[in-house]
């Protein structure tokens, strides 16, 4: 079974690092992706997860938030069709949410 974890803030990383662990002693494969955060990165390589980056936090403008969730959806579809996940997991994480829907990834 592969399994795709999803953080975007501090918290959600913490949490995601000791799900990660978790899940990869009972031998299940897991990819967890994240955007451009010093806070999230940190606390990943500080407990030596391996993680993904996936584009940053939006913009300025209306617009230019509204590209940047096209772009990064975009990117995680790649990562999701490479991947072929069984399960996805996050917590109101619209763009990678919107993909795993997308793609029939419960």
């Amino acid at each position: 079974m592969f399994i795709w974890l999803e953080a975007l803030t501090a918290k959600q990383a913490l949490l995601m690092s000791y799900l990660y662990e978790s899940l990869t002693r009972q031998n299940l494969d897991v990819v967890i992706t994240t955007r451009q955060y010093d806070y999230i990165i940190g606390i990943f390589k500080n407990r030596n997860i391996p993680f993904i980056i996936v584009g940053k936090y939006g913009g300025e403008t209306l617009k230019e938030k509204l590209q940047q969730s096209l772009q990064r959806q975009i990117r995680l579809l790649d990562i999701a069709i490479k991947h072929k996940p069984d399960i996805h997991i996050s917590f109101v994480s619209p763009d990678s949410t919107r993909v795993a829907f997308g793609l029939g990834i419960p």
